[in-house]
């Protein structure tokens, strides 16, 4: 059996995408990004989120040449959180694979923004006063895995949810072979 092995370097001018000042929605954090390569070109589907004080979280994209050095495609996010929707609080941490003409991407999220979670602040200040009986998931602010697919990383499709509405779950991948 012949095995290829390969060695991985630091690229030198780290990070290969950063806060953007200027766009309100990733002026504080942008990472866990999902990478892959199409038509000769690398594409980031990043996690991003401005300094504000709900801590919204949306999805950027950045393309590459070379796999070093990124360029975002819009000032805009290319999906936030829904408006009304189960993912309304966030979105984040995609992980992407292809089958056919279709990028299926799952992605963590959350009903409610988790507020300041960094700083020990009170993350419950965006809870909303629902009565007992509203579902777990929502009165508790569950971090769910959903589905979303998109032809070309710039437009989606929710598919909904992936995990048991109890569990606090953001690791799900598909792998990227078919099985049978």
């Amino acid at each position: 059996m012949s095995r290829n092995w390969f060695r991985l370097e630091k690229y030198h001018a780290n990070p290969i995408i950063a806060p953007h000042e200027s766009n309100r929605w990733e002026n504080f954090s942008v990472c866990n990004p999902a990478a892959c390569y199409e038509n000769n070109k690398f594409y980031l589907l990043y996690r991003a989120a401005g300094n504000d004080e709900a801590h919204k979280i949306h999805f950027g994209l950045a393309v590459s040449r070379d796999g070093c050095r990124f360029e975002r495609i819009s000032p805009e996010p290319v999906l936030s959180p829904s408006a009304d929707g189960p993912d309304a609080g966030c979105v984040e941490d995609p992980r992407i694979v292809k089958f056919g003409e279709y990028f299926y991407i799952t992605y963590a999220y959350r009903p409610l923004p988790p507020g300041r979670y960094w700083l020990q602040e009170n993350s419950s200040a965006f809870m909303p006063e629902e009565p007992a009986e509203a579902p777990f998931f929502y009165r508790n602010n569950v971090t769910q895995s959903g589905l979303i697919i998109s032809k070309d990383l710039k437009t989606f499709h929710r598919l909904g949810r992936l995990t048991h509405p109890a569990d606090d779950n953001r690791d799900v991948i598909i792998f990227p072979e078919k099985d049978n």
